[in-house]
Protein backbone atom coordinates (compact mmCIF):
# COMPACT_ATOMS: atom_id res chain seq x y z
CA UNK A 1 0.00 0.00 0.00
CA UNK A 2 1.14 3.68 -0.90
CA UNK A 3 -0.12 6.19 1.38
CA UNK A 4 0.37 9.67 0.44
CA UNK A 5 1.06 12.94 2.49
CA UNK A 6 -1.65 13.54 4.80
CA UNK A 7 -3.62 10.51 4.07
CA UNK A 8 -4.92 8.52 7.49
CA UNK A 9 -4.40 5.02 7.58
CA UNK A 10 -5.73 2.96 10.44
CA UNK A 11 -5.02 -0.67 11.75
CA UNK A 12 -6.79 -1.93 14.87
CA UNK A 13 -5.30 -4.56 16.45
CA UNK A 14 -7.26 -7.23 18.79
CA UNK A 15 -6.15 -7.37 22.11
CA UNK A 16 -4.15 -4.51 23.94
CA UNK A 17 -0.05 -4.11 24.24
CA UNK A 18 -0.36 -3.01 27.54
CA UNK A 19 2.44 -0.96 29.12
CA UNK A 20 5.84 -1.14 30.47
CA UNK A 21 7.98 -4.70 31.05
CA UNK A 22 5.53 -7.95 31.10
CA UNK A 23 8.02 -8.78 33.99
CA UNK A 24 6.51 -6.25 36.09
CA UNK A 25 3.20 -7.32 35.75
CA UNK A 26 1.99 -7.63 39.23
CA UNK A 27 1.46 -10.82 40.57
CA UNK A 28 -2.13 -11.05 41.72
CA UNK A 29 -3.02 -9.10 38.30
CA UNK A 30 -1.60 -12.70 36.57
CA UNK A 31 -3.30 -14.46 39.22
CA UNK A 32 -6.84 -13.01 38.18
CA UNK A 33 -6.31 -13.77 34.51
CA UNK A 34 -5.48 -17.30 35.08
CA UNK A 35 -8.57 -18.13 37.62
CA UNK A 36 -10.52 -16.29 34.96
CA UNK A 37 -8.93 -18.61 31.97
CA UNK A 38 -7.77 -14.96 30.35
CA UNK A 39 -4.19 -16.76 30.41
CA UNK A 40 -3.04 -20.71 30.49
CA UNK A 41 -0.36 -21.64 33.01
CA UNK A 42 1.73 -21.69 29.38
CA UNK A 43 0.99 -18.16 28.57
CA UNK A 44 1.93 -16.98 32.15
CA UNK A 45 5.11 -18.41 31.84
CA UNK A 46 5.95 -17.19 28.03
CA UNK A 47 4.67 -13.97 28.43
CA UNK A 48 4.91 -12.74 32.38
CA UNK A 49 7.38 -14.94 33.30
CA UNK A 50 4.96 -16.50 36.03
CA UNK A 51 5.26 -20.15 37.21
CA UNK A 52 2.03 -21.57 38.38
CA UNK A 53 0.75 -24.90 38.83
CA UNK A 54 -2.41 -26.48 39.68
CA UNK A 55 -6.24 -26.23 39.29
CA UNK A 56 -7.18 -23.09 40.29
CA UNK A 57 -3.73 -22.31 39.17
CA UNK A 58 -1.45 -21.02 42.70
CA UNK A 59 1.58 -18.79 41.66
CA UNK A 60 4.71 -20.30 42.85
CA UNK A 61 6.80 -17.15 43.78
CA UNK A 62 10.33 -18.78 44.06
CA UNK A 63 10.04 -20.18 41.14
CA UNK A 64 8.20 -17.00 39.23
CA UNK A 65 11.56 -14.67 40.83
CA UNK A 66 14.27 -17.19 39.17
CA UNK A 67 12.24 -17.16 36.14
CA UNK A 68 11.77 -13.42 35.76
CA UNK A 69 15.23 -13.23 36.56
CA UNK A 70 16.42 -15.10 33.78
CA UNK A 71 14.26 -13.97 30.86
CA UNK A 72 15.68 -10.70 31.89
CA UNK A 73 18.83 -11.75 31.36
CA UNK A 74 18.40 -13.84 28.59
CA UNK A 75 14.84 -11.94 26.63
CA UNK A 76 13.33 -13.42 23.95
CA UNK A 77 13.28 -12.25 20.81
CA UNK A 78 10.22 -10.68 19.67
CA UNK A 79 8.63 -9.15 17.12
CA UNK A 80 8.41 -5.15 17.46
CA UNK A 81 5.60 -2.77 16.97
CA UNK A 82 6.69 0.49 16.11
CA UNK A 83 4.20 3.39 16.13
CA UNK A 84 7.04 6.28 15.37
CA UNK A 85 8.03 6.95 12.02
CA UNK A 86 11.62 4.79 11.24
CA UNK A 87 14.17 7.93 11.27
CA UNK A 88 12.90 8.90 14.64
CA UNK A 89 13.17 5.46 16.21
CA UNK A 90 16.89 5.58 15.29
CA UNK A 91 17.76 9.12 16.15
Amino acid sequence: MTLRRDQIFRHELPGAGGWGSPLDRALDAVAKDLRDGLVTIEGAARDYGVVAHGDPPLIDISATEALRGAVARHPPDRAVVAWLPLHEMTS
